[in-house]
């Protein structure tokens, strides 16, 4: 799927470079579409503060050709796609500026179809999920429970088991030192899962009250 990706890429320019913006709702969003040449465009949408336009842009497009090879990787029938939602001093209200986003992302027609990421909740997700049709991780009979990053956290996990079988001849982590950068929804459940195993754990974040809350919860995690 690699190559197909590339023989449908002349350059690895992207095909879409989308500003959003609601002036009235305080919106100010870019999506960035890499590619659609194995499928629509998959990736989800962060919500933070950037020191200019310009970063969150690039973050954006960044972010978009990663989830391009993401999908090629695993051989998945989608593209790769980033939204992210400018934030600033001025910003309006948080659910305004998400309703006006989602309403904007369903006029896309299905181009690009998103869910959480930094920033986000799962109960943002589920809000915007009442403006557009174009949400990604709503089960079907309990669309308040969304399951993305408990999904992210486990393919991270996995991963690390499979890296440590190859490396070491097992997949026991109990006997590993694992570092974790970042606490949030996937960091946090991986380190979870990492404990479970018994891996000695190092953690990262630059929130002190998510590294004081998850050595709360576990001792023996180490910063």
């Amino acid at each position: 799927m690699l190559k197909r990706l590339k023989q449908n890429l002349e350059s690895d320019a992207h095909e879409y470079i989308i500003t959003i913006s609601d002036k009235q709702a305080g919106l100010k969003a870019f999506v960035a579409v890499h590619s659609t040449a194995l499928g629509p465009a998959h990736g989800g949408t962060r919500m933070k503060t950037y020191k200019s336009e310009a970063d969150a842009l690039k973050d954006a497009m960044n972010l978009s050709r990663a989830m391009s090879y993401k999908s090629a990787l695993a051989g998945l029938p989608y593209g790769g796609a980033k939204g992210v939602i400018y934030l600033n001093n001025n910003s309006a209200d948080r659910k305004t500026i998400l309703k006006a986003y989602a309403q904007k992302i369903d006029k896309m027609n299905g181009l690009f179809q998103t869910g959480t990421d930094v920033g986000l909740t799962d109960d943002d997700t589920f809000f915007m999920s009442q403006y557009t049709r174009y949400i990604l991780g709503l089960p079907k009979k309990n669309k308040s429970q969304l399951t993305t990053s408990v999904a992210a956290a486990k393919g991270v996990y996995y991963a690390i088991k499979s890296t440590a079988e190859f490396k070491y001849g097992t997949d026991d982590l109990s006997k590993l030192t694992i570092g974790v950068k970042g606490l949030g929804k996937l960091g946090g459940e991986l380190v979870r899962l990492l404990r479970a195993e018994k891996a000695t754990v190092l953690v990262a974040d630059i929130d002190e009250t998510r590294l004081a809350d998850i050595i709360s919860q576990d001792t023996s995690i180490k910063i």
